[in-house]
């Protein structure tokens, strides 16, 4: 029976907004929030995101591909979802493999219980974190003096020192706070940038990256560390060097080192073209994700998007390639501590050494 589509093929051939239009969900062809189509709702939850690749639904915590998207919508198996979005794309069907397996759908990554804690939060806080950006600041310095609380935890289970957290606290990256509508104190990540102002993800367990959801702002508005990033002279021969992490529990460990850094807010986002170009032009990046199949993928494609969006900036994505799938740059931090930091030191060197991958100085 043909009714086999190549998965890959239907990946680049359909984008999200294609998905929610097949069924009756009118959306814009950009990567924007809109209205849930899983449910009736006022403001919208579901974001669409990766140049239409990706969704995520903020209200639950799942996250969609198309056929992911296509089979929640209709009520269907991975396999007749497959055969869906195939020709919904206008693909030929080829024989299905005898061996071809249909592999189960990967579960949530954000337990159920903690599905209405945004939802709750924002109806008793609204929606601007700036106004409490000062007491953020306060409380998480004051969880450090006294060696307490979340960031405290973070910090011992990243390897990273009270003195330097306290010093990233104090120029504006990091926050703590506490209300009544969450069961514990949360993390804050603080961002600020021309383009987007200011913006706050909250992460709710300091040992588990997963619960993290934005109480201001969206995470292709900034990267985590931006504050920080001095602007480049665009045309000048002397490059700042910067390392593009995988996330913010990175980014802290390579700044800890002594080294400009800037972290990509989730594996698969690609930053805003203004947000890009206005931070990281003019500069040496070396981009450096986990080493896992999905982590190459994603530095490849962040690569392109900043050899697309930046001007006269040097771009490497083959940095840690010495690192085991199974750890990031915090886990190497930890467990090998100066021996790590001299692997580091070495890896980007190599951005002083190579001029092939460059962006031009006067685009047209």
């Amino acid at each position: 029976m043909k009714n086999h589509f190549d998965i890959d093929e239907i990946k680049d051939r359909l984008k999200i907004w294609d998905v929610m239009r097949h069924f009756g969900h009118d959306v814009p062809e950009v990567c924007r929030a809109v209205r849930s189509p899983m449910r009736e709702e006022r403001h919208p939850s579901f974001s669409i995101f990766a140049d239409g690749m990706l969704a995520k639904d903020h209200a639950t915590g799942d996250s969609y591909d198309v056929i992911l998207l296509f089979e929640a919508l209709q009520g269907c198996n991975r396999h007749e979802a497959i055969v869906g979005c195939g020709q919904l794309a206008g693909m030929a069907a080829d024989e299905v493999p005898s061996d071809m397996a249909i592999p189960t759908p990967p579960k949530s990554r954000v337990r159920q219980e903690n599905n209405g804690v945004k939802s709750k939060f924002i109806e008793q806080l609204g929606e601007n974190a700036e106004q409490h950006r000062e007491d953020m600041i306060a409380t998480a310095l004051q969880h450090l003096r006294n060696g307490r609380g979340p960031l405290v935890e973070f910090a011992t289970s990243k390897g990273l020192t009270l003195d330097f957290m306290q010093s990233m606290v104090e120029a504006g990256l990091i926050g703590v706070f506490e209300h009544r509508s969450l069961r514990r104190p949360a993390i804050a990540w603080l961002f600020h940038n021309d383009h987007f102002g200011f913006g706050c993800k909250l992460r709710l367990d300091p040992k588990a990256s997963r619960l993290t959801f934005w109480w201001q702002g969206k995470s292709q508005h900034h990267l985590f560390g931006e504050q920080l990033i001095p602007r480049a002279e665009i045309g000048s021969n002397d490059k700042p060097k910067i390392l593009l992490t995988e996330g913010e529990s990175d980014c802290l460990a390579v700044a800890q080192m002594g080294h400009m850094a800037a972290g990509v807010t989730g594996s698969q986002v690609m930053p805003d073209p203004r947000v890009t170009h206005l931070l990281l032009s003019g500069k040496r990046i070396g981009v450096w994700y986990d080493q896992d199949k999905a982590g190459r993928e994603g530095a490849a494609k962040i690569q392109q998007h900043l050899l697309t969006h930046t001007t006269g900036s040097i771009v490497r994505s083959d940095l840690g390639a010495k690192v085991p799938e199974s750890l990031d740059i915090s886990d190497c931090n930890k467990k090998w501590q100066s021996k790590f930091t001299q692997y580091v030191n070495e890896e980007l060197d190599k951005l002083d050494k190579d001029n092939k991958h460059t962006t031009p100085s006067n685009p047209s």
